[in-house]
């Protein structure tokens, strides 16, 4: 029921799409002559939908969820396993490649990829220098919830071990949320960053492709961490190092 709900609200769309909608549509009304309530709420979706298209807001609400974990530093352990969460992402499995090859003794984890792909992201690993036999794909787990129970079920970690975590910078509180939750304490590494260290000068204007990008993805991850925390999925609103 959860895996439903957590899609459902994305059957219309995108947040930006569903902003230029609902702009689009009390336009319309007002153009026709209705009532001066659908003239107010026209000129509010104009104004939200110019602030979140030509202003660093996108940036600004994605700088806090990709920066939340630092960047992985290496330390004198060696991990027991490494684990990348699935996704679009190309980022993910090239850095459990890579931190496969470095290594050669840890055990490797790709969760959540569909069985239609598993051959595919055999594939990719060899072609990227890695070992597809040392690679233990999971297939069902459809959501970040289900990565970490299916994770927590399949691995069975022990306190003293040590488990790298590899996903998109901006899901990591989330992951690492939904693995703490299930008692799987994890070391984040954040791949895939679309924020720089700093926060932009809200002075200058940013690309709107830009700005549509940082909207849809950072609200998605906002959501995201209020609902997975409505639901009991995680114990924090805000998982942090």
């Amino acid at each position: 029921m959860f895996y439903f709900f957590s899609k459902a609200s994305w059957l219309f769309g995108t947040p930006m799409d569903t902003l230029l909608l609902f702009a689009v549509i009390t336009t319309l009304y007002s153009a026709l002559g209705a009532s001066r309530r659908a003239a107010i709420l026209a000129a509010i979706g104009i104004l939200v939908f110019s602030i979140a298209s030509f202003t660093p807001v996108g940036y600004l609400l994605m700088f806090p969820l990709e920066n939340r974990f630092p960047r992985w530093q290496p330390g004198p352990q060696i991990p027991d396993g490494i684990i990348a969460l699935g996704g679009e992402e190309s980022a993910r499995v090239t850095a459990l490649v890579e931190l496969g090859r470095r290594y050669p003794e840890s055990r490797l984890f790709l969760l959540g990829i569909g069985k239609d792909h598993v051959e595919q992201l055999q594939a990719i690993t060899a072609h990227l220098g890695g070992d597809p036999k040392r690679l233990v794909i999971e297939s069902e787990s459809r959501n970040t919830s289900e990565n970490a129970v299916n994770a927590a079920t399949i691995i069975r970690p022990h306190a003293d071990q040590h488990w790298v975590l590899i996903t998109s910078a901006r899901h990591m509180p989330r992951a690492v949320g939904c693995f703490r939750a299930d008692g799987f304490n994890v070391i984040p590494y954040p791949v895939d960053f679309t924020t720089k260290y700093n926060p932009p000068d809200g002075t200058k204007p940013i690309a709107t492709a830009h700005s549509f990008t940082y909207v849809n993805l950072a609200i998605r991850e906002w959501i995201g961490l209020i609902a997975y925390r409505l639901a009991g999925r995680t114990n924090d609103l805000w998982p942090g190092p």
